[in-house]
């Protein structure tokens, strides 16, 4: 009997049962049932927007920027500029990030996984954030420091080659140099900026007359030196520059008088010593200057009365001490009297105390005595009062508050029960939206971020970022085979590489890479394998310095090349072929079969220790295409065959040494590589490569010759096209298409109208995904996210067209936007994360229709967030990171759902017919029927489609 009428006949014998699919996630396994508190460590608090922006550490993301509004779920982290547990941002011991704002923009100084520390800017979602400019390009830092705003430009110190540390300023749009004051390579190193009117004040050194007080109006020719204070090549070293009215206030050393206080008008000749405090060469040292009112307040030493408060309104003659905290020679105040003025009440540390004073020698008085161990510190001014941090012997460092009177100054709350106190790390205080945000620790969620307004009840937690005490945290979810492999810990072995079928006893750790106790002494040092990839049968990981592969198995992982790089690995004519360096050839193209015996150089093409840095494999037809650099090209398109005969470059498109490739901006569709180079002539531009010399060429280019223009935000491949994002100069960053020639490459659709561009996914965004499900004629489907002017980020599609580009749902309603992430193709569909005000953070599923979008799950019901993270279809599941507040952050995941299982009731047998029958017959009517299935499920001979063809598979499945 043929499969066909066997299924007519069995179609009127099996009697259909009616099952609910169980869609609800379960936990894989709790792999780290109990270990030590986390610490997210948050620190440089700066509001943009209403928003509060900060520093913070996840154990999945390393130290990361952040942003809250104040409530749990409005706190997330802006974007993972190095995806994996390396940290973009630098870490809490740097307590003063390189962070402004200028409206509701954020302008800081980050480092991705190719470029270094670089000024980066965001409007608080991940789609905004982006790279300024790379000052030093490639993997050199530009360190970026003394962020300070005038006149709308935002003006920062920043170090080149060619230039050395220098004046830059931007605009948000690239980067400018102001002037190079020390011409070449050699540092001015541009430190202690001020403001007064529209003239930055800053120290420098040009070579000649050393560290002296310098101006600027912007412009190379409005940069000028003030004043040599010191004359000659000695240096006044200027310090504790503040505006103060019309002028510059700050302390110099002449070489005279010692370090001194002076005042400056942006002349030469009105740049002058305000007062000669202690007479001769060593000087008073004024330091800490802060304004209050008609004068400035600042600490000095006038050789008799030790360092003391002194006053000044700018007059030799109204420049006096204000107050001995300390009679005789010995200093009152420390070296950090922390000046801070609240309600026109200067506050300050003296001896062990807290004092005010209103001005008046009179009106300094002591606040509040008895503080132990170490002085107050931190003094801080939000919600009208005065914060700090002190020891009051019995407590440990904890939070105090004052509104100026002794009764009025009080511990607000003993966050850490004990003499431990709930600052024991340096501690981080900021004011922003009307509160005061800081890191404390209760002794329950480890380091994290919490406000204050001075009362015990409004002393709470914001966030548990590093969100438990046994969380597994895993990450870097790869699927290889229907096996999925992961990064997670233990407390036994820290963190290490993992592989899971589904089943809490085959859910495995698969390597104890870097045995040991951690810096902490708890067990499990952990290598935190990296860069997880799939080629062929194979897992290619880097860690502990080497590149390592895993069949799934103990005895299969093992590391094949040391030395490397995160090794970029890709099966092409029965071998891998990846990066690496041995410590002897440099960064060269190696071959392997995944043993070690098997591993050897295939090219060294820059002989000896000199590197090529050959990567971004990409097989396109019978070669396989990369990118690598010598001294005569710079970083071009190679070419091999598998053969050293057959290994070639492809065209030099910049010609000579300059490079015209940009590394990661490369996608394969049908048989060609698309890819953004610059052939120097007419700027960036969308190429494609067949692997020919002929074959090579220029797409389109833009009209404005600017470098940000096309980006490499390559989103998928739709058929034999690409679908990417660009911006043409008008409209900003948008979704556009392209088939390879200049007619068919244009903007999809123009989402958010103006320059601003529709914040869409950045390169390190993981939201995407492709559909292909022929039988309801969605063809192929690209997901991305967007924001337009009214609906916030949320899920777009296009299938190559400006009509079949739209949005699939504002999940979250209004301007708030619901940040969709991590979209995974399964069955047909596609599962992601998603933000609503009513569920919080759970998983969705589109089909590609507005109406087949929908939430999946609320595992965490109510507003409560699963977070869920790293979705990852594997076999008959899909994946996730996700948190309860019972297990922390582990493995979860859904299903499985076997093909044929019509009815999702776990097995495929005769009471699937009907609804395969449906299926097949009438998509819609099925998906109505099983609004919790997967009409994928009957794709039974797994070709991508669901029609006849699967007949037969599904009746050889049914029979015995």
């Amino acid at each position: 009997m043929s499969a066909r009428r066997w299924l007519a006949a069995a179609l009127g014998s099996a009697t259909q049962v009616l099952a609910l699919a169980d869609i609800t996630p379960h936990l894989v396994k709790d792999i780290a049932a109990s270990g030590c508190p986390d610490s997210s460590y948050p620190h440089g608090f700066v509001e943009a927007g209403g928003l509060v922006y900060f520093v913070a550490t996840h154990p999945e993301f390393g130290g990361e920027l952040w942003v809250s509004d104040g409530s749990a779920g409005g706190t997330r982290m802006v974007a993972d500029i190095i995806p994996s547990t390396r940290s973009g941002m630098e870490g809490f011991f740097q307590i003063t990030p390189r962070m402004l704002a200028r409206g509701s923009e954020l302008f800081f100084a980050a480092a991705d996984d190719t470029h270094g520390l670089e000024l980066w800017k965001t409007l608080g979602t991940a789609e905004t954030t982006q790279r300024v400019a790379d000052i030093a390009p490639g993997a050199e830092p530009s360190t970026p420091s003394n962020l300070t705003l005038m006149g709308g430009s935002v003006f920062f110190s920043a170090t080149s080659a060619v230039t050395g540390s220098e004046l830059w300023k931007t605009d948000g749009s690239g980067a400018t140099l102001v002037a190079d004051i020390r011409a070449g390579e050699a540092n001015s190193s541009p430190a202690n900026f001020a403001v007064v009117g529209s003239t930055l004040f800053f120290v420098a050194d040009d070579g000649v007359a050393g560290r002296e007080l310098w101006a600027t109006d912007g412009t190379p020719g409005g940069t000028r030196l003030v004043r040599d204070i010191n004359p000659g090549s000695g240096s006044s070293s200027p310090g504790s520059l503040i505006a103060f009215g019309s002028m510059l206030v700050f302390a110099a050393n002449d070489g005279l008088n010692g370090a001194e206080l002076w005042t400056s008008d942006g002349t030469e000749s009105g740049t002058t010593m305000i007062l000669d405090i202690l007479p001769g060469a060593a000087g008073s040292n004024p330091s800490s200057l802060t304004p209050m009112g008609a004068a400035f307040f600042f600490r000095a030493n006038d050789g008799q009365h030790g360092y003391e408060l002194w006053r000044s309104d700018g007059t030799p003659g109204a420049t006096g001490l204000l107050t001995e905290v300390r009679p005789g020679s010995s200093d009152g105040l420390s070296s950090l009297p922390d000046l801070t003025v609240v309600n026109q009440t200067l506050f300050f540390i003296g001896d062990f105390r807290l004092w005010k004073t209103d001005g008046t020698a009179a009106g300094t008085v002591m606040v509040k005595d008895g503080f132990k161990n170490t002085e107050p510190s931190m003094l801080t001014s939000a919600a009208g009062r005065l914060f700090f941090g002190a020891d009051d012997g019995a407590s440990g460092q904890e939070l105090w508050t004052s509104d100026g009177t002794t009764v009025g100054t009080w511990m607000v709350r003993d966050l850490l029960p004990g003499n431990r106190g709930a600052m024991t790390y340096p501690p981080s205080f900021g004011r922003a939206t009307g509160l005061l945000w800081m890191g404390a620790e209760d002794g329950v969620h480890g380091y994290e971020l919490w406000t204050s307004d001075a009362t015990v009840v409004g002393t709470k937690l914001v966030a548990d970022i590093a969100p438990d005490t046994n969380s597994a945290a895993p990450r870097s979810l790869t699927d290889v085979n229907d096996r999925l492999f992961f990064v997670a810990r233990d407390a036994t072995s820290g963190t290490e590489i993992w592989a899971t079928d589904g089943a809490a006893e085959t859910t495995l750790r698969l390597a104890d890479t870097r045995a040991g106790p951690d810096l902490l002494g708890y067990p499990g040092l952990g290598s935190g394998p990296s860069s997880l990839q799939g080629a062929g049968a194979l897992l290619f990981f880097r860690a502990t310095g080497a590149s390592w592969r895993s069949d799934g198995t103990a005895d299969g992982t093992f590391a094949f090349l040391s030395g490397s790089y995160d090794p970029d690995v890709v099966a092409f004519g029965g071998r891998f072929f990846t990066d690496g360096d041995d410590g002897t050839h440099g960064s060269e193209m190696w071959s392997t079969d995944g043993t070690v015996d098997g591993t050897s150089l295939f090219y060294d093409l820059v002989p000896g220790s000199g590197s090529s840095y050959a990567a971004w494999f990409h097989p396109v037809g019978d070669l396989l295409l990369f990118t690598a650099t010598t001294p005569e090209t710079g970083y071009e398109l190679w070419r091999t065959d598998g053969s050293i005969a057959g290994t070639s470059l492809v065209k030099d498109v910049q010609p000579g040494p300059g490079s015209s490739m940009f590394r990661v901006a490369a996608i394969v569709a049908g048989d060609r590589l698309f890819l953004f180079a610059d052939d120097g002539t007419t700027g960036p531009g969308l190429w494609i490569s067949d692997g020919t010399t002929d074959g090579t060429q220029i797409v389109s280019s833009h009209p404005i010759g600017s470098a940000t223009t096309y980006t490499n935000y390559f989103l998928a491949t739709l058929g034999d096209s690409v679908v990417f994002r660009a911006g043409d100069g008008i409209h900003g960053k948008e979704p556009w298409v392209s088939d390879g020639t200049p007619t068919g490459t244009f903007m999809l659709r123009d989402i958010y109208p103006g320059s601003q561009g529709s914040k869409g996914s950045v390169k390190y965004d993981i939201s995407l995904g492709l559909l292909d499900d022929p039988s309801v004629s969605l063809g192929s489907v690209c997901l991305f996210t967007a924001a337009d002017s009214e609906h916030g980020t949320e899920a777009w599609r296009t299938d190559g067209t400006p009509a079949g580009t739209f949005m699939l749902a504002d999940i979250c309603p209004g301007p708030g936007s619901s940040s969709p992430s991590g979209f995974a193709r399964f069955r047909g569909e596609a599962l992601f994360e998603a933000y609503d005000p009513v569920h919080g953070r759970e998983l969705w599923r589109t089909d590609g229709t507005p109406e087949g979008t929908r939430l999946l799950t609320d595992h965490v019901p109510g507003a409560d967030s699963f977070a869920p993270l790293r979705t990852t279809a594997s076999g008959e599941r899909v994946y996730f990171s996700g948190y309860t507040a019972d297990t922390g952050r582990e493995l979860w995941a859904i299903g499985p759902f076997p093909y044929g299982d019509m009815n999702c009731d776990g097995s495929a047998n005769v009471f699937d017919i009907d609804p395969f029958v449906v299926a097949l017959q009438d998509p819609s009517a099925y998906r109505a029927a099983n609004p919790d299935c997967f009409l994928g499920n009957a794709d039974v001979n797994q070709d991508g489609s669901v029609n006849g063809f699967d007949i037969e598979p599904f009746v050889e499945l049914l029979q015995p």
